[in-house]
């Protein structure tokens, strides 16, 4: 499990800084991560 949430922040951070230069009011990366939250979250709370 920490190795995927690993995997995720490397891809979140390299997906984030490609989103800068596009996404310049921020409201889709905003849209983004929370969906990605939601997703996780959903997925912690289903392998418990």
């Amino acid at each position: 499990m920490s190795k995927l949430i690993c995997s995720i922040f490397k891809v979140k951070s390299r997906f984030s800084s490609y989103l800068d230069r596009i996404d310049t009011t921020g409201r889709i990366k905003e849209l983004i991560w929370s969906s990605l939250f939601c997703f996780l979250l959903s997925l912690y709370i289903a392998s418990l």
